[in-house]
């Protein structure tokens, strides 16, 4: 992904957007199995480049994404 970068892998991958939220992004994305995966695209503060992750099968929503990448529902405090 480095070399070719996030928005082209996005592209190559036929991804939808199916949900948005601040900086993060709920992707589909058409894998070699030709199965639909959903991924979450998000904005690394510190550097501001992108980066995805793949969630599991059930989620639906950015929120949802959230809850399952950092364990809980609550939200972290933003550092400055």
């Amino acid at each position: 992904m480095r070399k070719i970068g996030i928005e082209r892998v996005c592209q190559k991958l036929n991804s939808k957007v199916i949900g948005t939220h601040e900086d993060y992004e709920l992707l589909l994305l058409t894998l070699a199995d030709n199965l639909k995966r959903p991924y979450l695209k998000m904005k690394n503060k510190s550097t501001g480049t992108y980066h995805i992750e793949g969630v599991p099968p059930e989620i639906k929503t950015v929120e949802e994404a959230l809850n399952y990448r950092n364990s809980t529902e609550e939200r972290p405090f933003i550092l400055t």
